[in-house]
């Protein structure tokens, strides 16, 4: 059985990549008083960028719920084998990227025209945000466990 942390670092990954999922495939990135956006993957779109951040960002999350499961089968009973503490470390680096990529991402997305009314993020938008913030604390639990438990 695994412990407690390595039971909350499943949870937050699990989560995260969920989140990112949802986040990422529902249209409403950018919204206004009647309309609302997604991002779409042209050459043409102003959001080619943001869309190609954010997909980078959920083939990075399937990568951390793969060297999860990897941890999790070789840790079952409870014991830390000594190769695994570099695992526990490109996982948290893998969240770093996961972060700094939503970030860049939510800072390029905007309308396709730009209109003179009001727009403002959607909730997909917000829910890769909550997901962001989940890597970090995905990062910080895994550089926990590397330094605490080996």
């Amino acid at each position: 059985m695994a412990d407690l942390k390595l039971s909350f670092l499943g949870f937050l990954i699990i989560n995260s990549f969920f989140l990112n999922l949802t986040g990422i495939f529902t249209s409403n990135w950018v919204i206004g008083s009647s309309w609302n956006q997604g991002l779409v993957l042209n050459d043409d779109n102003v959001n080619f960028f943001a869309a190609i951040f954010m997909f980078v960002t959920l083939a990075v999350s399937v990568i951390l719920v793969i060297m999860y499961s990897f941890i999790y089968f070789q840790t079952r009973d409870g014991d830390y084998p000594d190769g695994l503490r570099k695992w526990f470390r490109i996982n948290s680096l893998f969240s770093v990227v996961n972060v700094i990529l939503t970030s860049i991402a939510i800072i390029l997305v905007r309308p396709v025209a730009y209109r003179s009314e009001y727009y403002t993020l959607g909730f997909s938008a917000w829910l890769c945000l909550i997901s962001s913030l989940m890597a970090t604390a995905i990062a910080a639990t895994s550089v926990y466990i590397a330094s605490e438990e080996f």
